[in-house]
């Protein structure tokens, strides 16, 4: 939620606690119960999408930061190899690509990254026979980061689709938030009138409740922080 939902939301909350704890009461008046409990499920259907939100923006960054990592771990096992190969044959090619290390590829942007990925990859095909003789298990290590490069750039794709997913319940939260805010001063805000004399303190607590509060901005994660990654 941004700022201005979160503070409306806090508002929402307060007031379906006023009126879910005074449900007896508000029997009295079908028109005030029936509204109410409109208002609860409403308060509930926004809560659920705000909860799919997140959990679709978590997802996202999970997903991606754990194939990003094994790629990463694998071409670094592939790049010593190849440099080492480089070395001894003297390519200087093959020794520019392949001189690399974890944090390096960790800090690229996702272009760079899967640009670096492919070149390592492309560089190692043709001699892993002879990089054998450096590391028997060399075939081994070049077939996991071939498949560890696929689901890298699956998950990006999924990212892309998560993100419209995410886009849609930013969407639907808004709308949500609209009809609250209409059921609150179209129909509660009036219908509240009729219990104030019969009822003075639900009332004095439903008004008490309307009052949005600024709850403050949550602090954003430093994009420069050194546990943050670029690419995954």
């Amino acid at each position: 939620m941004t700022r201005r939902q979160l503070n409306k939301f806090s508002m929402y909350r307060a007031v379906n606690e006023v009126l879910s704890g005074n449900e007896t009461s508000l029997t009295a008046i079908k028109a005030l119960y029936d509204t109410s409990k409109n208002f609860e499920q409403l308060f509930s259907t926004i809560e659920e999408i705000d909860r799919t939100k997140s959990t679709v923006s978590k997802g996202i960054t999970i997903e991606k930061d754990n194939a990003g990592l094994e790629l990463a771990k694998s071409l670094v096992k592939i790049s010593a190899v190849l440099f080492a190969y480089g070395k001894k044959t003297k390519n200087e090619n093959m020794k520019s690509i392949s001189k690399i290390k974890l944090y390096e590829l960790k800090r690229m942007r996702i272009t760079n990254f899967i640009k670096n990925a492919k070149n390592i990859l492309k560089y190692a095909k043709p001699v892993l026979q002879q990089m054998k003789e450096l590391n028997g298990e060399i075939e081994e290590e070049y077939k996991i980061a071939e498949t560890n490069l696929i689901s890298y750039e699956n998950s990006l794709n999924n990212k892309e689709y998560k993100t419209t997913e995410r886009i849609s319940a930013i969407s639907s939260l808004s709308k949500e938030f609209q009809k609250a805010d209409i059921m609150l001063k179209e129909d509660l805000d009036t219908l509240i009138e009729l219990i104030k004399d019969k009822y003075p303190d639900i009332y004095r607590q439903y008004k008490a409740a309307r009052v949005i509060k600024d709850l403050g901005v949550r602090k954003k994660k430093d994009s420069n922080a050194k546990s943050a990654w670029i690419i995954f």
